[in-house]
């Protein structure tokens, strides 16, 4: 039996996008220097006001530059071809609106195929 790597209760921090502001200079001699997040307005402002600056990758964020943390609630199990197409659609995948009785759902494959249900649909987000 496979046991799962995170427990119920765990808390688990996000990783992002992120730089810290003493690499930008900005109030080196403070001790309380901080980090900017590129999923933020101010992420925003520092791209567009420091030139040469790049964004460090958040395979490379350390724990303390988090700042969203989530608490597991549930941890369960699953075969991957056994998803609901519920569970398809609570997975992030796009729905596009057709006509009032039917959707669509996006390929992430095939750029211009629309496919006709959810569970179909995350199976092309995971073979990307």
């Amino acid at each position: 039996m496979i046991q799962s790597r995170y427990n119920i209760g765990d808390i688990l921090y996000v990783r992002e996008t992120w730089q810290h502001t003493k690499c930008l200079n900005i109030n080196p001699e403070d001790e309380n220097y901080g980090y900017v997040y590129k999923a933020s307005e101010n992420g925003l402002l520092f791209s567009e006001n420091y030139e040469n600056w790049n964004w460090k990758p958040s395979l490379f964020m350390p724990k303390e530059a988090a700042r969203i943390f989530l608490k597991v609630t549930d941890v369960r199990k699953e075969r991957l071809q056994n998803i609901s197409e519920e569970d398809a659609i609570c997975e992030g995948i796009e729905q596009l609106e057709g006509n009032i009785t039917e959707f669509s759902y996006k390929s992430y494959t095939h750029k211009h195929i629309l496919l006709n249900n959810a569970i179909n649909s995350y199976k092309s987000l995971w073979e990307k």
